[in-house]
């Protein structure tokens, strides 16, 4: 990996020892390459090496490393899906439910920004005094727990608006169904087809959601256009834009009301939330 690679440059006097730049300068390109895995090893093995030697590399040449970094992920986006799969995996095997935090300290903008709701489906009162902004994947196992804790937060409060943002994050197969997800909006269907994929058991495919689609009476030559159409792409766009600005790492993540959650939260930790911004 060219990521490695490029930080055993930074490493190697403090491992070699006896090597200076210029002494490194003269060995012969099969010597370097040679020392050079060794040094890939070492780090290989030792995380917190690892660590930092990556910390001494951004402090020394944050542009070079993070343009290194931006090419490997560029050339390799498997190493993207896999993270956020691993991260699926560790957070569905530890805690159900995760506490919502205090959202005050992102600006006004960014919290306007995402309950804005721009190129996404709003649900529920589309003039309720609270916001509920998911971001979330149909192949996630959480993301489908927390569809029926949401529909019954719909159901109590009258005054819950919902802002549903595609955040496709587990590969092809989630991309090819959020586009026909978003596509079902030039049908009026976009509910009716969410509810139908997170009621979806095992992996959703291109191939799934079009014979659920067509289930549910939907014209599907008509949603495989539409699935390509520039709006879906801009959605998913602006959902990569606002998971970024505020940290968000796997789905499923929400802002509810003043409060970010990473993961699947239970009804009773929202509906306080709620409860404070409802308007007798």
């Amino acid at each position: 990996m060219r990521f490695i690679l490029a930080l055993t440059l930074t490493a190697w006097p403090a491992l070699a020892g006896a090597q200076d730049s210029s002494e490194a300068a003269e060995m012969n390109a099969d010597e370097f390459s040679a020392r050079t895995a060794d040094v890939e090893w070492v780090l290989r093995n030792t995380p917190a090496l690892m660590q930092e030697v990556i910390n001494d590399a951004l402090r020394e040449d944050p542009e070079t490393v993070k343009a290194i970094i931006r090419e490997t992920l560029l050339r390799n986006p498997d190493i993207v899906v896999g993270a956020l799969q691993e991260f699926q995996r560790r957070q569905q095997a530890g805690t159900a439910s995760t506490p919502a935090q205090p959202a005050g300290n992102l600006p006004a903008d960014l919290l306007a920004d995402m309950r804005s709701g721009e190129n996404a489906h709003i649900g529920g009162n589309r003039n309720g005094t609270v916001t509920i902004v998911e971001f979330f994947d149909y192949n996630c196992g959480f993301c489908r727990r927390f569809a029926p804790i949401l529909d019954g937060l719909e159901a109590e409060n009258d005054h819950l608006r919902i802002v549903y943002r595609e955040w496709p994050v587990l590969g092809q197969d989630s991309v090819d169904a959020a586009r026909i997800a978003l596509a079902a909006r030039e049908q009026g269907a976009y509910e009716q087809i969410h509810d139908a994929f997170m009621s979806a058991q095992g992996q959703l495919n291109a191939e799934r959601a079009f014979a659920i689609a067509e289930d549910l009476g939907l014209d599907t030559d008509k949603l495989e256009e539409d699935a390509q159409r520039a709006v879906v792409t801009a959605h998913f766009d602006r959902s990569v834009a606002l998971a970024e600005r505020v940290d968000f790492e796997g789905t499923p993540s929400m802002l509810i009301g003043d409060r970010l959650a990473r993961g699947l939260v239970g009804a009773d930790a929202i509906q306080p939330i709620l409860d404070r911004f409802k308007v007798e």
